[in-house]
């Protein structure tokens, strides 16, 4: 099993894994393929941590396949604990996530919802959770200090371990005030908004309500920009083979995907090429082709594509520890040209880094208030 040329080589074991933790793939499986299977999955405890949230996924695969009780004990017991674990925590999480939605619901604040908790209520079965560990809430702008006031009264703000120049301009941490639940991460954009161009409007105007709520406030992102936030989401990450992979997979498997208003907003927001990087992985990793008029359509050129696999394969492209140091932060910055395809916005944000940074730095030395 190849994995991509756009991810760290982590072992075929590693990618094998992610395919098997897709429910919607059904390729057929044959008696030697079977006993590679197998093997693959008595390796799991090689990917424990790793693939952590997709163990409920692969209990439901090996099920599936009816080689559970073929596994290696040790195997067996991992995927009956956490898969019991993971079910405990979403019920937990969706008695938490109704309190949330009462409290906004009696302000008339409408919230789309992102992520884990989504996919769970649409995409993946409830004996089978893909795990997550927090839950994402997206507000409007104009609701987004209304919203920390209210979150406040349920839950206790959580400051950042590494705050930096940007802290909570977009997105806010809250943890259970009992230490009881998940986390809950307020966001008012997807990304840094100096980074990409993506309208408020558009998100809100194509967002669709949530099934399981009886709820219109409770929303989700339509097709289009679930496939979209799986792009940006993988970039922010600088890792688009992990489990980003199985729900992007999932989504083009279950919804109906418009390519014409896919590309006229990955064009608008300036998300071209983290769009084409995410759907070739999936192609690499899945084995699952897309559109390939669409795919040539949406190609970055040569150098562009070189970069970004010299930029996402590099050893410091994540930070150590909880440190940023210098290497990462080159690398951060030249990913930013690259994956916006821009040379305007990687600027704006910088010199709105450096205005924050002198700011801040005046502040601490108390030569401002």
């Amino acid at each position: 099993m190849a994995g991509t040329v756009f991810a760290k080589d982590k072992g075929s074991d590693y990618f094998t894994l992610l395919k098997l933790s897709c429910l919607s793939n059904n390729d057929l499986i044959s008696e030697v393929k079977c006993q590679s299977i197998i093997a693959t999955f008595n390796n799991l405890m090689d990917f424990s941590h790793s693939h952590n949230r997709l163990i409920p996924l692969l209990k439901h695969k090996a099920q599936k396949l009816n080689i559970f009780n073929e596994l290696n004990f040790d195997v067996q017991n991992l995927l009956n604990t956490e898969t019991k674990k993971g079910v405990v925590t979403e019920l937990a999480k969706e008695i938490q996530l109704k309190a949330i939605i009462q409290k906004l619901s009696l302000f008339d604040i409408p919230i789309i919802l992102l992520k884990g908790v989504v996919f769970n209520k649409t995409i993946y079965p409830s004996n089978a959770p893909r795990i997550s560990n927090d839950i994402d809430i997206l507000v409007k702008k104009k609701d987004w200090i209304k919203v920390n006031s209210l979150l406040n009264d349920l839950m206790a703000y959580s400051e950042k371990k590494c705050p930096d120049v940007f802290g909570d301009l977009y997105e806010v941490s809250f943890t259970p005030k009992n230490c009881v639940g998940a986390a809950v991460d307020l966001h008012c954009a997807l990304i840094n908004p100096y980074l990409f161009n993506i309208d408020e409007n558009d998100l809100w105007t194509e967002s669709q309500s949530l099934a399981g709520f009886n709820n219109d406030l409770v929303r989700t992102l339509c097709p289009e920009h679930l496939i979209l936030h799986q792009a940006i989401h993988a970039y922010k990450d600088m890792d688009f083979a992990k489990y980003n992979m199985v729900d992007t997979f999932e989504v083009l498997q279950t919804q109906s995907i418009d390519n014409n208003k896919l590309y006229q907003y990955a064009d608008k927001w300036n998300v071209v090429t983290p769009l084409y990087i995410l759907l070739k992985c999936n192609e690499d990793i899945i084995s699952d082709s897309f559109e390939q008029g669409f795919m040539r359509k949406i190609r970055p050129n040569m150098f562009c594509l070189s970069l970004a696999k010299l930029l996402l394969t590099s050893p410091s492209n994540q930070p150590i520890g909880d440190v940023k140091n210098f290497k990462y932060r080159v690398n951060q910055i030249m990913s930013q040209f690259i994956f916006t395809a821009s040379l305007v916005q990687p600027f704006i944000l910088a010199l709105s880094y450096i205005k924050g940074l002198t700011y801040k730095s005046l502040k601490n030395a108390k030569l401002i208030k």
